[in-house]
């Protein structure tokens, strides 16, 4: 449940029921990908990436004990079912963390924004 000004919302309706509170409350086109531009990073800016070095490194920051880049075989090839930068090469527990801040620094100031 997220706690919003029309009270309660079930999120169990997915994203589709979360899109239309975004849309309908707050007047915002949630698919138009600049609606949640927050972060003035450009590097940080889109991590849009499956089990690479973003996802990694959050979790390598978070809970270290479920990261097993051991796991993932050697061979010089991008692994599969991982989209995005290499995590055995380019994730850490830093990277991780600043990850983690700019998203909740970039939120911040969205809300701020639409609060407005």
């Amino acid at each position: 449940m997220l706690n919003d000004e029309a009270g309660f919302t079930d999120l169990r309706r997915g994203i589709d029921g979360l899109a239309r509170i975004i849309r309908f409350q707050f007047h915002l086109d949630p698919y138009d990908k600049n609606t949640f531009d927050f972060v003035e990073d450009d590097r940080l800016r889109f991590q849009n990436d499956h089990a690479a070095a973003n996802e990694t490194s959050i979790i390598m920051a978070v809970r270290p004990e479920l990261v097993q880049l051991e796991r993932i075989r050697d061979g010089g090839k991008q692994p599969v079912a991982v989209a995005g930068a290499d995590p055995r090469t380019d994730a850490s527990v830093e990277y991780g963390v600043e990850i983690l801040e700019t998203n909740v620094d970039a939120l911040c100031r969205g809300i701020e924004q639409l609060l407005k």
